[in-house]
Formats: structure tokens, C-alpha cells, sequence
């Protein structure tokens, strides 16, 4: 079986690099993102399919150390959350946000158990999710 790949996409370098390393001790290959107010042309401010999400079984999306999307409403944010999911991709966010029922999340703050456990879920069991 090959090894699965995860996405992560967090534009601190302390939570990608740790969960980088959560990932892969339970043999996930892992690839990083600082998302859209980080990377110059990111695909997914112009409404297009972002290559590496499509390489990825798993993504997972840092919502909670996005800050400074506050200063833009948190527009670049809600790019990296409307792509239509069929249940690969998992949220970290505030635990006072609301969620979607439908969505894969976790709540802060994320543990090491937590986010290997919703990754390993995710690659399992992919669902349809409905877009909004």
C-alpha cells in the first residue's frame, strides 16, 4: 500500500512543523502550505484548483492560527474552506467557532492523538460532503 500523503496548511511555522512530525511518525508523507496570505499566487484566490490539494489524501487546514485574516475578514480563509470536500480535509478552529455537522474538525488546542487520529479517519473513510 503506498504511503498515504497529508497536506497541511498553516501559516505558523511552529504548527506545520509539528504536526508535520505528528503525521509522519504514523507513516503519513506530508507536504506544507502557509496558505493564501503567505504564498504569492495562490491558486485558490483565483477561484482555481490548488495543485497540491489535489496530490494530498488529506488535508489538513490550520483555521486557528490564521489572525492576520482577520485584518482582511478572513476572506483568504474561507478560500481554503469552500473547496468542495469529499471529507479528506480536516479543520482545526477555536473552540468557540461554529462548524458545519458536516465537517471534519478540531477544535484548539489540537493534540497529537486528535490530529493523527481525524487524518488517518479522513484517508479511511472519505464521505461526501454537500457543498454550501
Amino acid at each position: 500500500m503506498p504511503q498515504p500523503h497529508a497536506l497541511i496548511v498553516s501559516q505558523d511555522p511552529g504548527t506545520l512543523e509539528r504536526w508535520s512530525r505528528w503525521l509522519e511518525t504514523v507513516g503519513f508523507e506530508v507536504s506544507g502550505c502557509p496558505g493564501p496570505h503567505v504564498m504569492w499566487a495562490c491558486p485558490r484566490l483565483e477561484g482555481e484548483a490548488c495543485p497540491r490539494r489535489q496530490l494530498a489524501d488529506v488535508a489538513i487546514v490550520d483555521l486557528a492560527s490564521s489572525d492576520v485574516g482577520e485584518l482582511y475578514g478572513g476572506f483568504a480563509e474561507r478560500m481554503c474552506t469552500t473547496i468542495p470536500d469529499d471529507g479528506r480535509t480536516v479543520f482545526a478552529r477555536f473552540s468557540g467557532e461554529p462548524v458545519d455537522a458536516d465537517a471534519r474538525v478540531l477544535r484548539t488546542p489540537v493534540t497529537e492523538g486528535a490530529l493523527t487520529d481525524a487524518a488517518l479517519a479522513a484517508v479511511a473513510e472519505p464521505r461526501l460532503v454537500a457543498s454550501h
